[in-house]
């Protein structure tokens, strides 16, 4: 027992000298206090406890984790039970511990906290943090912050506790009310190895701006910024609206209609504007429905993800939920403060592999033919338009049609909506191409924040042109690169990388990308720019034009009204 004690007493004595040579090299001092390790730094204190979780941060005098009592407290693995990690041990500025879920490694740095988790068990396991009582407000994504205990899913949570937050990144989701308590969730595979980010600092201007609702984009939709004046269209779908040749939908339109203007948010391999969102039911576009610019007409072509059934029998009932769902959201559109008109298309024609969801489109094109003219589909605001017949009537139509349309198929759906607007607008057989006033020009949104270090609002999947001055380079791999900022984002994280050369010292570089598509092989974030091996100035990141080429560089949402606008960009005037 003696020379156990003895034993004990030098490890004492090591560890003291490897915290003394680590205060002195960091500013960072890990000390046994009898129970496990207490940390302190000049920015937070922290304890480990003899079980190797930790178990308090504190900063600035606030506490953010949860004292152990009838419930577990602090950090910890867990799987039904809440083992001990064995074999801890102190080295320096690191704390590591193992048990059959899986490991851990405390790293901790001056002003942060950095955990290794490794999942051993074959079932996974979930590693919890049990926030404090006073902890009261968490923010979610831009300007949603909340209330606690709250459920949400996040790769980022920062917590609120008077003037001091906890940045945590790396983990899942947040859930609770458990034990009255608030949850923060990371869960793992077997084998898998997460990185979690924590760290305590005191409130800044940056995270009141991130509190503060996400900037919105209000377009001028008169059409009168120009001669002869424009007609803005907003087209909403889903990738048919869009993907692979969706843009060739658009650019055929303006051969039979050059006034009209495209809206929206989003923007596709030719630059023109729109609202559609890959792999979007109608359901999906109901609840994004506020984030669809106001807008005089809407172009809505939806109903074919939601039709592809399995069972003959489910056709009919499939059917008449989504002419439902169609005519909720026409009144959803027309109660937008501009909105005039919804050209509504009849669900395309389909040849797939699976010849229900053709006749379940075809069925709800019949409810819908039914309900024109009613309550739901009012004449003269709801304008029907006719895809389905005419296509059916061309010969060998299912090459050219598919799922997603060929370009030859886009030219055959613009000519029939295009002779659709003509008609309900009463428009010339002849027009012109818009010509601007004076002062008018693009409205571009700027979507990098400097001041917040990434971009304003997640990016939403489509086409993006980023540019920026070269101020200096120094060596041969300097490049500057876009990344999605969450690096819990493993699946669909955006990279994207420009090469920037040193004979580029003075001048604009700019370049295009494709995010790829949302819930493939892409994750909707917000992106981080970083330069390396360079400096750069005057970054803009904004949604590509027709032209494929930048706008005038500037803060926010502004006007361009130095850049010739292409055929099919609204025209607009500061206001």
């Amino acid at each position: 027992m003696i020379q156990e004690e003895n034993r004990r007493m030098r490890t004492i004595l090591v560890l003291s000298v490897l915290v003394s040579t680590a205060f002195a090299a960091g500013g960072v001092v890990v000390a046994p206090d009898g129970k496990g390790w207490a940390v302190s730094t000049s920015a937070y204190s922290a304890r480990v406890g003899e079980r190797g979780y930790v178990t308090s941060i504190v900063h600035g005098g606030n506490e953010f984790l949860a004292a152990g009592g009838k419930t577990p407290g602090g950090f910890y693995l867990c799987m039904g039970s809440v083992p001990p990690l064995s074999d801890v041990v102190c080295a320096g500025k690191t704390v590591k511990g193992a048990n059959a879920l899986g490991a851990l490694v405390w790293e901790f740095g001056e002003r942060s906290i950095r955990c290794r988790v490794t999942c051993r068990s074959e079932k996974g396991v979930a590693f919890y943090g049990i926030m404090a009582p006073g902890v009261n407000e968490v923010l979610v994504s831009r300007g949603d912050v909340r209330a606690t205990p709250a459920a949400a899913s996040s790769g980022r949570f920062l917590w609120f506790r008077g003037e001091s937050v906890l940045d945590m990144a790396g983990g899942n989701r947040i859930w609770g009310p458990w034990k009255e308590h608030q949850v923060w969730d990371a869960s793992l595979k077997n084998g898998e190895e997460r990185l979690i980010e924590i760290t305590p600092r005191a409130r800044t201007a940056a995270d009141r701006a991130l509190s503060q609702p996400a900037p919105t984009v209000t377009f001028d939709v008169s059409g009168k910024n120009s001669t002869p004046p424009q007609v803005p269209l907003c087209m909403i779908g889903d990738s048919i609206t869009w993907w692979s040749h969706g843009d060739t939908w658009r650019e055929y339109l303006l051969k039979h209609v050059p006034t009209l203007a495209f809206v929206g948010t989003h923007t596709a391999r030719l630059g023109y504007s729109h609202a559609g969102e890959g792999g979007n039911s109608i359901d999906r576009v109901i609840a994004r429905v506020r984030d669809i610019p106001d807008c005089p007409h809407y172009a809505l072509l939806i109903g074919t993800n939601n039709n592809s059934v399995k069972r003959a029998a489910d056709v009919e009932p499939r059917a008449a939920k989504s002419a439902e769902r169609i005519a909720e959201l026409v009144g959803l559109l027309l109660a937008k403060p501009s909105a005039r008109t919804v050209f509504l298309g009849s669900i395309l024609p389909c040849h797939t592999d699976n010849p229900l969801r053709d006749q379940t489109n075809s069925e709800t094109n019949r409810l819908l033919r039914q309900r024109l003219g009613g309550k739901a589909l009012p004449e003269g605001k709801v304008v029907w338009v006719e895809y389905e017949v005419p296509i059916r009537a061309i010969d060998g139509w299912e090459p050219m049609i598919k799922l997603h349309p060929e370009p030859e198929g886009y030219e055959v759906l613009a000519e029939i909506l295009a002779g659709r607007i003509r008609t309900a607008l009463g428009l010339s057989d002849v027009l012109s191409p818009p010509v601007r006033c004076e002062g008018g020009g693009v409205r571009v949104w700027n979507l990098w924040d400097g001041a917040l270090g990434e971009t304003s609002v997640p990016l939403i999947a489509g086409y993006y042109t980023l540019s920026f001055d070269v101020v200096s380079v120094a060596g041969e791999s300097a490049r500057v690169s876009v990344q999605t900022a969450d690096r819990a984002v493993t699946k669909g994280a955006l990279s994207q990388a420009v090469p920037v050369a040193n004979g580029q010292v003075g001048q604009r570089v700019d370049s295009s990308f494709y995010t790829r598509e949302e819930g493939y092989h892409y994750s909707r974030a917000t992106v981080t720019v970083k330069s390396e091996g360079c400096e750069v100035r005057n970054i803009l990141l904004e949604k590509m034009r027709p032209s494929r080429k930048p706008s005038v560089f500037g803060h926010g949402i502004y006007i361009d009204a130095l850049t010739v606008p292409s055929p099919g960009e609204l025209i607009e005037t500061e206001l």
